[in-house]
Order: C-alpha cells, then structure tokens, then sequence
C-alpha cells in the first residue's frame, strides 16, 4: 500500500490546531520548524517563562501536550 503524502496546507493546518493545547501561563513556549519533508518541534526559549519555570520541565510538558494535539 502506497504512503499518501501530506500537503503543507495540511500540516499547517495541523500545526495551526495543535497550537491550541494547553501550556504553561499559556506561553506556548514551542517551534515548529517544517523543512525537507520533515516537522521538527523545539522548545523556543524566548517564550519560556524562566521565573516560573527554572529548569524549562513545564516547557517540556507543554511541548509535549502540543505534540499529543498534532498527532
């Protein structure tokens, strides 16, 4: 059976729904980076909110729980 093959509109629009999970004070401290075929998700430190969250584990989590919506 052939593999079908997404679209970037599909998996913008993807990125675009898994954003609305949930994050730490909803920072959303999340990169999606979609090159040569592949999405990659990274934690953006300019939006991580290191007064709250000293070691990034809730920025972790929260990339996390972004992931789990995009799957």
């Amino acid at each position: 059976m052939p593999h079908a093959t997404l679209t970037r509109q599909v998996i913008a629009n993807a990125v675009l729904l898994a954003g609305r999970a949930p994050s730490v004070h909803n920072s959303q401290p999340w990169r999606w980076v979609f090159q040569n075929a592949t999405l990659r998700l990274y934690i953006d430190p300019h939006r991580r909110v290191r007064h709250t969250d000293r070691t990034g584990r809730e920025a972790i989590i929260s990339c996390g729980a972004v992931l789990d919506h995009l799957r």
